[in-house]
């Protein structure tokens, strides 16, 4: 069976928390992915500080929901990919 590939835009919402004023974080992103699941999480997996939001006591990081959030982020399917290959096209980043 072959799978379809589809473009999807992901961006945070307004009003949404960014920790340490927004740097280090990226606030958008272009993903090719067969569906809206799998790109919010290669957007999570690829994330800044937005999705490192803390230490334990051990200073392991931990990742939180943010990209697979959908209260704090959404996703548009924007079209048909010609490439057949899932991968992150584009992304925003504010490095401060």
């Amino acid at each position: 069976m072959k799978n379809n590939f589809f473009i999807f835009h992901l961006i945070v919402n307004n009003d949404v928390y960014m920790p340490d004023n927004g740097y280090e974080c990226y606030y958008a992103f272009v993903i090719i992915s067969t569906n809206e699941e799998s790109a919010r999480h290669m957007a999570q997996l690829n994330g800044g500080e937005e999705a490192d939001d803390y230490l334990d006591l051990n200073n392991k990081r931990h990742k939180c929901p943010f990209w697979t959030d959908k209260s704090k982020t959404s996703c548009m399917k924007c079209g048909v990919s010609y490439i057949k290959e899932e991968m992150i096209l584009e992304s925003s980043f504010n490095s401060g």
